[in-house]
């Protein structure tokens, strides 16, 4: 219980900040953070700006509809789940890169997907 007598949520806002955590350690090295307007405030009371800045997070940045925002090659959309949200971010992709099979000598395939032999080979 709150000092308050009400009830404690701090539990709710540990395992919040644990997936946070998760989400942003998956991703190794400096990243930036493109956070949806609407969710910046929300963020504000589970992780600060330090917080973010200890597991990785070099900018942060406001999802921004009329120009795509550079800076690390890593990057993380923290968005609601709606449609013209996603495809912003999908429309944000230039290319793609498929690892299928890579030559690495005259003689030797590395396939890096998993199931890429079993669909072709067997």
């Amino acid at each position: 219980m709150a000092a308050s007598g009400g009830p404690d949520f701090d539990f709710v806002k540990n395992i919040v900040r644990d997936k946070l955590i998760d989400i942003l350690e998956s991703v190794p090295g400096k990243k930036d953070l493109v956070i949806d307007p609407r969710l910046m405030k929300p963020l504000d009371h589970i992780a600060g700006a330090a917080f973010l800045k200890e597991h990785g997070v070099d900018k942060i940045f406001k999802l921004d509809y009329e120009k795509i925002t550079l800076g690390c090659d890593k990057r993380i959309y923290l968005l609601r789940p709606r449609m013209v949200l996603t495809k912003y971010v999908a429309d944000c992709i230039l290319d793609e890169f498929e690892f299928e099979i890579i030559p690495i000598d005259k003689d030797l395939l590395s396939m890096e997907l998993p199931e890429f032999f079993n669909d072709f080979f067997l």
